[in-house]
């Protein structure tokens, strides 16, 4: 009990939002310190990142037309962890900040 109590006070968890994604535009994810893990829920977006942890920008993407919604898990230096559900949509946005 006493590990899981200290584990949740080192790791922040963030609010969810949704991004819309499509497969004919990249969409650059800027978090507020740099992203040492990431992952998407199913092989229809992908995610890219620089895996040294030495940046806080990342791209995502649809892989195909009318992905499934899914989500993505980011944790940053600071120590967060963000969980954002991922949408296809023809309106993608071109920048997000979190």
């Amino acid at each position: 009990m006493k590990i899981s109590i200290i584990a949740l006070l080192f790791c922040a968890f963030a609010t969810a939002q949704t991004l819309k994604v499509n497969e004919n535009k990249l969409v650059s994810v800027v978090f507020d310190s740099n992203i040492i893990q990431g992952a998407v829920g199913n092989d229809d977006y992908n995610f890219n990142f620089n895996p040294e942890g030495t940046e806080s920008v990342a791209l995502l993407q649809a892989t195909k037309k009318g992905a499934k919604p899914s989500n993505l898990v980011v944790k940053t230096s600071n120590g967060i962890l963000y969980n954002i559900n991922i949408e296809y949509s023809l309106d993608s946005q071109n920048i997000v900040r979190i």
